[in-house]
């Protein structure tokens, strides 16, 4: 959204149509602007009714007024219908299919060496700290009785 309220800034600098307007409602035009690109279910509308509520409480700006409805629809015409909507929304598609592509790969690829990678030991096989089983440990020692029977 950032982004895209970047862009709509920068083709209003270059639009006479702005010049004589409050930099303060372009930009907030902008932002209401890029807000109609975002999905429901990202931005609802209850979270944009609080938005342009708390512009209103903090800069005294009101998003329906006159100068703001202004610059809000100029903005959306440059940007929906000079086209730039339409390649940013194929370029987000094309960029987001590009990154699921690539974490399939990535999990196939875990998948893989989870699979062919075998668990290395952390111990030296040379040193056994475990004692010695019961029957190693009569094969190790001889007992003699001292009273051997005739």
């Amino acid at each position: 959204m950032m982004e895209v309220t970047k862009f709509l800034t920068e083709l209003a600098v270059i639009d006479y149509f702005f010049a004589p307007k409050k930099k303060s409602c372009v930009g907030l035009a902008a932002l209401l602007t890029a807000m109609d690109g975002v999905d429901e279910h990202r931005l609802s509308g209850e979270s944009r009714r609080i938005f342009m509520r708390n512009v209103y409480e903090q800069s005294g700006i009101d998003c329906h007024s006159e100068e703001v409805q202004e610059c809000y629809q100029r903005l959306r015409q440059m940007y929906y219908e000079g086209g730039v909507y339409q390649r940013q929304q194929e370029e987000d598609y094309q960029r987001q299919q590009e990154e699921d592509a690539s974490a399939q790969m990535e999990q196939k690829r875990d998948a893989e060496r989870i699979a062919s990678v075998s668990p290395v030991s952390v111990t030296n096989p040379s040193v056994n700290s475990y004692p010695p089983a019961p029957q190693q440990q009569q094969q190790q020692y001889h007992y003699s009785n001292p009273n051997p029977k005739p």
